[in-house]
């Protein structure tokens, strides 16, 4: 029963802190290679279609590029919601390390004004997607038309 009550070593919790914190570069590379495939997508599709006329070839890829953008959408929201889970555990770990405080004056300051969330990196990403998969949607819709 002693076991149960006693609180982690330093050494867990440093190892959990290390843990959250690579997580979370985890999911931004991971964000940031999604974006990275679905710009390609859309510059594969541009030069498809200003060299040759497959229009099948061009739908295809269209409404496949279409599916990887939104799931690469939805993974980006997800990233971000568990961004925010991590830095919360990041926080309370950090207090737990005694490690949230600097001679006195605290080492986080949490943001006052909301305007700067719009610029966080998984919003930029989720923008960039659901750019790319518009344009994805207009190259199947101009494709159809002709």
């Amino acid at each position: 029963m002693d076991e149960i009550n006693q609180k982690p070593s330093q050494e867990a919790l440093l190892a959990v802190y290390n843990a959250q914190w690579a997580d979370i570069h985890h999911n931004r590379n991971q964000a940031w290679e999604l974006c990275k495939l679905v710009i390609g997508g859309v510059i594969a599709i541009s030069g498809l279609t200003a060299f040759t006329h497959a229009k099948l070839l061009i739908s295809m890829l269209s409404v496949l590029f279409i599916i990887v953008g939104i799931m690469a959408i939805l993974i980006t929201i997800r990233h971000k919601v568990l961004f925010s889970e991590k830095m919360s555990a990041i926080r309370k770990l950090e207090s737990a390390l005694y490690v949230d405080h600097i001679n006195g004056s605290p080492l986080f300051m949490p943001q006052t004004s909301s305007s700067l969330g719009l610029l966080h990196v998984q919003t930029i990403l989720i923008a960039i997607c659901t750019l790319s998969t518009f344009i994805f949607v207009v190259f199947l819709f101009l494709q159809m038309m002709a």
